[in-house]
């Protein structure tokens, strides 16, 4: 079943890519040259000028390695500077305090919960959806340059 759900959500994401709804992207370090996962825009609404951001899984090899905060600074560059896009949201488990604790410090606010939304991954129960945003503005005005500054020193190599 791990092959043929691979392969599904690569065909989806790829359909949903030429029907322009959806940007899938695969992460690849180059300083290990290695690919470290995926992540994907999706929810594009051109009129509204906002997507959504997530699905973004990296090997735990990559994990602390400062990658996806540097994968992040590239997508919200082309959402705000080529797309023109004025929001970016993203949604996350509420026990998923790994990729809260990044949402935050990469600048982007929680401004609600989604309760009992969805069923918990591999047991019984149902958890709830954190939902943060970061807007063109914030990233224009403050977010880019604390990025940027944040920068000065390399990647770390993949563990």
């Amino acid at each position: 079943q791990g092959i043929e759900n691979l392969q599904a959500y690569v065909q989806s994401a790829l359909q949903k890519y030429q029907a322009e709804q959806e940007y899938p992207f695969a992460i690849y370090d180059k300083s290990v040259g290695a690919y470290a996962g995926i992540t994907r825009l999706y929810a594009y609404d051109p009129d509204l000028r906002i997507i959504k951001m997530g699905h973004t899984w990296l090997g735990k090899s990559f994990w602390g390695t400062g990658l996806n905060k540097h994968c992040k600074y590239l997508l919200f560059q082309f959402c705000f500077e080529t797309l023109g896009l004025a929001r970016i949201g993203f949604g996350v488990h509420a026990e998923n305090l790994r990729s809260i604790h990044a949402l935050q410090k990469m600048g982007c606010q929680q401004e609600g919960r989604l309760r009992d939304f969805l069923h918990k991954d591999n047991v019984q129960g149902r958890t709830d959806i954190l939902l943060y945003s970061m807007l063109q503005y914030e990233w224009l005005d403050n977010v880019k340059s604390d990025f940027e500054r944040s920068f000065s020193s390399p990647l770390k190599a993949s563990k």
